[in-house]
C-alpha cells in the first residue's frame, strides 16, 4: 500500500527531523500529494522502481501535526508557522496567505483541541482512498476549513463545489 519517497526512516531519524523541526531548522511541513489508487499499488510490477511512489498526504497532514504538540515539540500556536505561513513565504503568496490579517485571504482551518479524530479510509475523498494513517487517533478534529471565508469542509465532509487556489496564465497564483 505505502511506497514513498524519501521512504520511511528509522526512528532516530524521525526524532532528528522532529527536534530540527521544533529548533526552526526545518521551516517547512508539508506533503507533495501523490496519491496513487490501491489497485496501482497492488499490481505486479517487475521491478519495485515501477511502483507508483507517494501517497495522499494533504488530508492528513493537518490532522496528524497534533502529535508533534503532544511530543512536545511544537506548541498548537506553532502549527501554522511551519504548515502555512512559511509556505506562504517561501512561494511568494505571503500578500494574499499565511496569516490572519485584514486584507489577506481568509483560508482558516478551526481544530477542535479537546476532541480526538480516527483517521479513516473511508473518509479518504483523493484518487487514493486509503492513507497510512488510517486507524491514528489524531489529539484534534478539524472541525471546519474555510478558502478565502467561504466553508469549503465541515470536518471531514467536503463540500460540493471545487475550489483552490487557481494558476494564470504565467503561473502566477491568482
Amino acid at each position: 500500500m505505502i511506497k514513498a519517497s524519501p521512504p520511511f526512516r528509522a526512528p532516530a531519524d524521525v526524532m532528528f527531523l522532529r527536534e530540527a523541526v521544533r529548533r526552526g531548522r526545518i521551516d517547512i511541513v508539508c506533503t507533495d500529494l501523490a496519491p496513487h489508487a490501491l489497485d496501482e499499488k497492488q499490481r505486479s510490477y517487475s521491478a519495485s522502481a515501477d511502483i507508483s511512489g507517494g501517497m495522499a498526504g494533504v488530508q492528513t497532514l493537518l490532522p496528524a501535526m497534533p502529535h508533534m504538540v503532544q511530543a512536545g515539540i511544537l506548541q498548537f500556536t506553532d502549527i501554522a508557522r511551519p504548515s502555512a505561513a512559511n509556505l506562504a513565504r517561501r512561494f511568494g503568496l505571503i500578500h494574499r496567505k499565511g496569516a490572519i490579517s485584514p486584507g489577506l485571504y481568509a483560508d482558516i482551518v478551526v481544530v477542535d483541541t479537546c476532541t480526538p479524530n480516527l483517521i479513516r479510509n473511508d473518509e479518504q475523498h483523493g484518487k487514493a482512498d486509503v492513507t497510512p494513517f488510517a486507524e491514528m487517533s489524531a489529539p484534534a478534529s478539524i472541525e471546519r476549513t474555510l478558502l478565502r471565508g467561504r466553508t469549503v469542509a465541515l470536518g471531514s465532509r467536503v463540500g460540493p463545489e471545487r475550489s483552490g487556489l487557481v494558476l494564470g496564465e504565467n503561473g502566477g497564483a491568482r
